[in-house]
């Protein structure tokens, strides 16, 4: 079992969690110190490095566990969360309705998770348009850290938008296995 939890993959997806704290540091230090929106994006995007190669070490390696398939999705909603969060909080200019949207969405398919897993024992894992969907929510973030540096006008724009729509999508992905699953266990 300690090999299953401690594989290259599952390290991975819990550092990105880690992660999480040193970002927001940064973001905060960069309120009095705009050189720290350069860690930020730094740490962003070593945190999307992070994503890329769990699942491909996962597969590579022959690592795919339960765990693994429980610990990357989490991971990436506590990134995602905790960043949007913070950036809502503490940045008037950040696109707080895109907080909302993503949470009330993660929310949705983790509770639908749980019962899924407890009804029928079986671990959902994430969509592909999920995972997209997340790489370009953590661009968005990338572009309104690298906005603070250098002026992008409408880029951060283009990335919320494609967020909204790549989320939605995954939602409904989602949502329609869930229905077939259901249907193929009644």
């Amino acid at each position: 079992m300690t090999s299953q939890i401690w594989n290259t993959s599952n390290v991975l997806s819990m550092s990105r969690a880690v992660l999480t704290l040193p970002i927001i540091y940064t973001l905060h230090m960069a309120q009095t110190d705009p050189d720290y929106y350069y860690y930020s994006f730094f740490l962003i995007f070593i945190a999307g490095i992070t994503d890329l190669l769990d699942g491909y070490f996962a597969r590579k390696l022959n690592q795919v566990t339960e765990l693994g398939k429980v610990i990357d999705p989490i991971a990436d909603k506590i990134i995602s969360s905790v960043v949007m969060l913070y950036l809502a909080i503490t940045r008037p200019d950040f696109p707080r309705m895109l907080l909302t949207f993503a949470l009330t969405r993660d929310a949705i398919i983790f509770f639908g998770a749980l019962y899924i897993k407890k009804r029928y024992g079986i671990v959902l894992t994430s969509n592909m348009i999920g995972k997209i969907a997340f790489t370009v929510l953590g661009f968005s973030f990338l572009t309104y850290v690298l906005g603070r540096i250098v002026p992008m006008p409408g880029v951060l724009n283009a990335f919320v938008i494609a967020s909204y729509f790549l989320l939605s999508v995954s939602f409904i992905v989602y949502a329609v296995r869930v229905i077939k699953l259901v249907r193929l266990q009644n």
